[in-house]
């Protein structure tokens, strides 16, 4: 870099200098090229043509401050340039060698062993002016070659040295004083721009702020004058409603003395109307009466039967009912009248005509009548013969199946009775509860899967009856431990077996045949479960024998549902009847499952325990019996459903007479006493499509094939 471009780039107040002494013209060739003094931030700006707005001030801010700028330039340029040109031109060249080692600058001293003698100038006089100093003072203070030749001493080099280094400083201190009076200067003339923006916004804010309040006015009373424009057109439109009201009051006024006047003469019409249909209902009356009283009305001829047919529709309120206009009305009544009147006149004529052939007939009638009522005595004689004998049958089956209720309950309350000292005792709560638990888990667990599911479910209940120890989640239980644990299991079995047909089967009837083939299976291996079964069976559900319940003399409504099988809550609500119905239909439907269900396989010979013959031996029974209402067409049902198909296949023609007898004599019972017809209807149509199939029922849906057990 040279010592021009040095100078140039340097920023003000640290401009270095060199003590290397130039010739007097190439200094001054230097001097009088050196650019002026480097400019301020603001001026810099300036120049690039990017004002700085930070302070709220434009372009025009700086207008005086150039001046300035320029004379202060000026100045320090002069004067830098006179000193330089008063101490530095009467230098004379001399021969000396300045070299550069370690950071410092060295030159020689005649009183040292080099002749020439050392001077040395620390670099940090120069450091921290600016980025390029060292650069710039690196080239300025190149050592001079010691081939140069000056014809001054070295005395007078020091002097001029001296010289020119006070010189140095004073023009620097100048400068330094001219820049800071030159940053004053600009301070304040940017604290004074930066008061006359604050004024001028001031100014300005108050401006706007007398613009919004004028807008605002003119807002308000434009906002006034439309409130006053919307009052005077209510006030208008008020006045208009006013008068519309006194007109609608008018016509209303009007309208009500013609609704009066349409209503009095409306009034007076239906006056003449009514006259006319009681005279029409007294001609009809008189008809009916004389016809009613006539001995031989059926000798009159069929003239007569119309007349009738037609005054009973004279007066109808259909007639009555029309939108027809009332004088039409009137008029039609008016021509009913007559005819009606018409109608009597007739009927008396042929009554007339009527008793004469009467009287030549009543001797003839007399006689067939005395014969008729022979014959009629002589039926009634066989009638009353065979419902006497039908209800000894009746009073046989009802004592069968008393003797049979009997006995299971009472085999029921043996057992209960036997069980309530195990049942009762505190200390035998864990064994109670693992033996139902015993119990709950596999029945809770049949379901017509496979024979395979099935036999391991049994299996599983015949060990714990049999005294064999099982396990149930991961623990032996043995119904052996206490000396009731057998008895005990087999009634909850029992128990379990029938709650399982009041809740499963009776939502889904496919269930009934896997829980029968359990029930009938475990039966014939421990006629006591069977027993038991049937015991809880009768007490819930007494239409099974069948038992129809009478009502005794002072008995309760509640006990007397509960002993038709219906359950009673504990506020003494007693069962909706459909509930009841359903759950009844469960029950039955087990029942016949039970009867139906394959036997396992025990031996050649291995005897149903509850055969098919139970099933004719109920229907026989309730033939015997007087239906109750609903309950006993949707057992029948029930009955049918499941077990028709192979009663059918057992009896053949016999069950085909018992269908026909159920259709034709039977049903009409069931009708007569019926309180839902849907249940009977069913039924009907039921033996309907029997009866027409040649007495062929398909087998029930879900039935357990006769194999299954090996499956």
């Amino acid at each position: 870099m040279s010592v021009l471009d040095g100078l140039r780039n340097s920023p003000k107040g640290q401009l270095p200098y060199t003590r290397r002494h130039l010739e007097p013209l190439e200094l001054k060739h230097a001097l009088d090229q050196v650019s002026p003094v480097p400019l301020s931030r603001h001026h810099k700006e300036r120049e690039s043509s990017k004002f700085n707005l930070s302070f709220g001030l434009d372009a025009s801010s700086f207008d005086d401050t150039d001046d300035i700028n320029d004379d202060f330039n000026d100045n320090c340029s002069q004067q830098d340039s006179s000193v330089w040109r008063s101490d530095l031109f009467r230098l004379n060249k001399e021969s000396f060698k300045s070299t550069v080692s370690n950071g410092e600058f060295e030159k020689k001293d005649p009183s040292k062993d080099d002749p020439r003698g050392t001077t040395r100038l620390a670099v940090s006089d120069v450091v921290g002016r600016s980025p390029g100093t060292l650069d710039w003072w690196a080239q300025l203070t190149t050592p001079v070659d010691d081939s140069l030749q000056f014809g001054t001493s070295l005395r007078d080099i020091k002097d001029a040295e001296t010289a020119w280094q006070e010189c140095s400083e004073l023009a620097l201190l100048e400068r330094l004083s001219h820049f800071e009076s030159h940053e004053r200067s600009l301070a304040g003339l940017i604290q004074q721009r930066e008061q006359e923006m604050q004024k001028k916004l001031a100014q300005q804010v108050e401006d706007r702020q007398k613009l919004i309040d004028r807008k605002l006015r003119e807002k308000v009373q434009e906002t006034q004058k439309v409130l006053q424009k919307q009052k005077a057109d209510h006030e208008e439109h008020q006045m208009k409603i006013v008068t519309k009201n006194r007109e609608i009051e008018r016509q209303r006024q009007k309208l009500e003395e013609e609704e009066r006047a349409r209503q009095a003469l409306q009034k007076e019409k239906q006056q003449t109307l009514r006259s006319i249909l009681q005279e029409v209902d007294e001609n009809r009356r008189k008809f009916n009466e004389i016809l009613e009283a006539c001995p031989h009305k059926d000798q009159l001829d069929e003239v007569v039967g119309k007349f009738k047919l037609v005054l009973d529709r004279f007066g109808s309120k259909s007639d009555l009912q029309t939108n027809a206009p009332l004088d039409d009305v009137i008029s039609k009544f008016e021509d009913q009248r007559l005819k009606s009147h018409k109608a009597v006149e007739f009927l008396k004529a042929k009554i007339a005509e009527a008793d004469a052939r009467s009287q030549q007939e009543a001797q003839k009638k007399k006689e067939e009548e005395e014969a008729k009522a022979k014959e009629e005595k002589r039926k009634a004689e066989t009638k009353k013969l065979e419902e006497q004998a039908a209800e000894d049958c009746g009073v046989q089956a009802l004592a069968y199946i008393l003797r049979e209720f009997a006995a299971k309950h009472k085999k029921l309350s043996e057992v209960q009775s036997g069980l309530q000292a195990f049942i009762d005792n505190a200390q035998l709560k864990k064994q109670r509860f693992d033996l139902q638990r015993a119990v709950n888990t596999p029945i809770n667990a049949i379901s017509a899967l496979s024979g395979a599911h099935l036999r391991d479910k049994l299996q599983r209940l015949h060990d714990l009856l049999g005294g064999r120890p099982v396990e149930v989640s991961g623990k032996r239980v043995q119904a052996t431990v206490v000396a009731e644990g057998p008895m005990f299991c087999q009634n909850l079995v029992a128990k379990m077996l029938v709650r399982k047909g009041e809740e499963q089967v009776t939502s889904k009837h496919e269930s009934a045949f896997a829980i029968g083939a359990v029930a009938v299976a475990l039966w014939a291996e421990f006629p006591l479960v069977g027993e038991l079964f049937m015991a809880h069976l009768h007490a819930v559900c007494p239409y099974v024998l069948p038992l129809y319940a009478v009502r005794q003399g002072g008995q309760s409504s509640a006990d007397f549902h509960r002993a038709q099988g219906y359950k009673i809550a504990d506020d003494g609500s007693i069962e909706d009847q459909d509930k009841f119905l359903r759950r009844m239909s469960g029950l039955m439907r087990l029942y016949c499952a039970c009867l139906v269900a394959p036997v396992p396989p025990k031996g050649p010979n291995c005897p149903h325990p509850q055969g098919l013959e139970h099933a004719w031996r109920w229907l026989a029974r309730v033939l015997d019996l007087e239906p109750q209402p609903d309950v006993t067409a949707a057992l029948i049902h029930d009955m049918l459903s499941v077990a028709g198909h192979a009663l059918c296949a057992e009896y053949r023609g016999q069950f085909a007479k018992l269908l026909r007898l159920l259709h034709a004599q039977y049903l009409p019972k069931l009708k007569s006493v019926s309180v839902t017809s849907a249940i009977v209807g069913r039924l009907e149509i039921f033996l309907e499509t029997a009866v027409k199939n040649n007495c062929r029922i398909p087998p029930p849906e879900g039935i357990l094939p006769q194999n299954f057990w090996f499956r």
